[in-house]
């Protein structure tokens, strides 16, 4: 199974993924990290596309995954192909606008968040993320 939280940065996306993760103990795969591993700052459209690729890559290499990525473009969540996608809505603007300017939300997430995410509310969601898991809704 393949979890996406996406949004803008700054929005708690990371935050949100730590917390669902201590409980769901799938594999993580932070956009930023992945970045930092292979060297890769180019934010073009190439270079975006690209980490959408590297990201799904390492995603099939396990059986659950929890992705925490920005993935501002719809061309780039059809690349993930995420089995469940949570939108990060918690804020208008990110301190990078050529990101901003180009991200268009998910047409229809299974969840999306607001407000910063409470521990609490991480936990709700890992329950429902885990209740998809087990009905084996996307085997």
């Amino acid at each position: 199974m393949i979890v996406l939280i996406c949004g803008l940065s700054g929005t708690g996306k990371t935050t949100l993924a730590e917390n669902i993760n201590t409980l769901l103990k799938f594999t993580r795969i932070n956009g930023d990290e992945m970045r930092k591993k292979h060297n890769d700052w180019d934010f073009s459209h190439e270079g975006r596309i690209r980490q959408a690729h590297r990201i799904k890559a390492e995603a099939l290499l396990h059986d659950d995954v929890l992705i925490d990525f920005i993935c501002p473009l719809k061309e780039m969540r059809a690349i993930i192909n995420a089995d469940f996608i949570i939108y990060m809505n918690t804020k208008k603007h990110s301190q990078y606008k050529d990101t901003d300017s180009i991200f268009v939300p998910p047409g229809l997430p299974e969840i999306t968040l607001t407000e910063w995410p409470s521990t609490a509310r991480a936990i709700l969601i890992a329950e429902k993320i885990k209740a998809e898991k087990e009905c084996d809704c996307h085997a």
